[in-house]
């Protein structure tokens, strides 16, 4: 393994050792065939696991802003959840023609980001290929 390399895992080990708290920064590393054609991040994106560590906690009932870096240069890109914060989305008949399990306790008639309960959650893919 070359010194580059070495030191990449080694930075990357004290990162995840010191990173216990959620949300926080993480460092994936991943190289790229030189025979790809195209390259796309695929995520999903439901609000979920954060608003701990003292900040302002609406999980998955606001819309949220996604950054990550590509080949050492910043990629930015939002996705936008507009029923995120309404109080009834997830109750309308086309929420649940979409799959939402109606009728549940609690919460459950609230827009969240992407999904209402009983929903798949769906991908969201940004093709990278140029980056």
């Amino acid at each position: 393994m070359d010194k580059k390399t070495e030191d990449f895992y080694i930075r990357l080990k004290e990162e995840l050792t010191n990173t216990s708290i959620w949300p926080t920064e993480y460092l994936f590393k991943f190289i790229v065939p030189s025979n790809a054609e195209k390259v796309e991040f695929v995520t999903y994106i439901t609000g979920h696991g954060w608003g701990s560590n003292g900040c302002y906690n609406c999980a998955e009932f606001c819309n949220s802003n996604h950054i990550f870096t590509v080949n050492g240069g910043e990629f930015q890109f939002n996705k936008d959840h507009p029923n995120a914060s309404s109080t009834n989305y997830c109750m309308s008949i086309d929420a649940i023609t979409q799959g939402t399990i109606p009728n549940q306790y609690g919460t459950w008639g609230y827009g969240r980001a992407g999904w209402c309960p009983g929903m798949d959650v769906k991908p969201f893919i940004t093709d990278l290929t140029d980056h």
